[in-house]
């Protein structure tokens, strides 16, 4: 179970044993320090699809009746652009605009501010190579997490049986894309369910019934917390995750 935030907590069990960790993902993804950052909100963007040859951007806008320029991208919207832009070639590994592909843009998409390439999905509206550096360092934490819990029962990401995706980010998200860009890496889309908000559902069932407050309770003291500061590994696996998938 992945629950994405600025604090990814992801929960692996095998057999009966459960393991636990919390990746350090920060904000990025729920929009924050970036250029065009926003939550979900009406008037954001929350879709993004990318086309070369000739080049197309197509964006969903939360609100059936907005009518005005979009407020920001939201976090499943940074999901599809990764993804989107690396699928169309738009973005290499490193996350950076295609230097060959990057002329090729209409004037109105593109601008360059300090030495950065920046694409401007709408007027006031833009993701800079800067933005997609911080989308993929929040990316990497969660990716290296995953990775360390699975090494330690000597499990790789396609072995699992079911991956169960919870909070409000994971309920939005286009989950192909996720794989695809690497927040889930190498993740088979079959095995997700998105599950929503289970913290508050598990909260509501342990008020509701003493027994499952009782499991709960059990379940915590057979759960393994795992620091990932203690893992010698996993600097290293964050910097393999640093990029975007081919």
């Amino acid at each position: 179970m992945i629950d994405l935030g600025t604090n990814g907590e992801i929960i692996l069990q095998q057999h009966g044993r459960f393991l636990a960790c919390a990746t350090a993902a920060g904000p990025a993804f729920e929009g924050m320090g970036l250029s065009s950052g926003t939550r979900a909100q009406q008037g954001a963007i929350e879709r993004v699809e990318i086309a070369m040859n000739p080049f197309t951007l197509t964006t969903g806008i939360i609100g059936e009746d907005w009518t005005g320029n979009p407020v920001g991208l939201c976090g499943s919207a940074y999901v599809d652009f990764l993804s989107e832009g690396r699928r169309s070639g738009l973005l290499t590994e490193s996350g950076r605009y295609n230097e060959d592909l990057w002329p090729l843009l209409p004037e109105v998409y593109r601008s360059v501010r300090e030495g950065v390439r920046t694409l401007v999905l709408a007027p006031g509206v833009e993701v800079s190579e800067r933005d997609i550096a911080a989308l993929l360092q929040a990316k990497a934490a969660v990716g290296a997490g995953i990775e360390t819990l699975l090494a330690k029962v000597g499990l790789k990401a396609r072995d699992l049986s079911r991956l169960y995706l919870a909070g409000g980010f994971g309920l939005h998200l286009e989950v192909p894309h996720a794989i695809a860009m690497g927040l889930l890496p190498d993740m088979d889309a079959a095995s997700v369910r998105v599950v929503g908000n289970s913290s508050l559902a598990g909260a509501l069932l342990a008020a509701l019934d003493q027994e499952a407050g009782h499991e709960l309770a059990r379940l915590r003291k057979r759960t393994e917390v795992v620091d990932l500061n203690g893992q010698a590994a996993l600097e290293d696996r964050y910097l393999d995750h640093l990029g975007l998938p081919g």
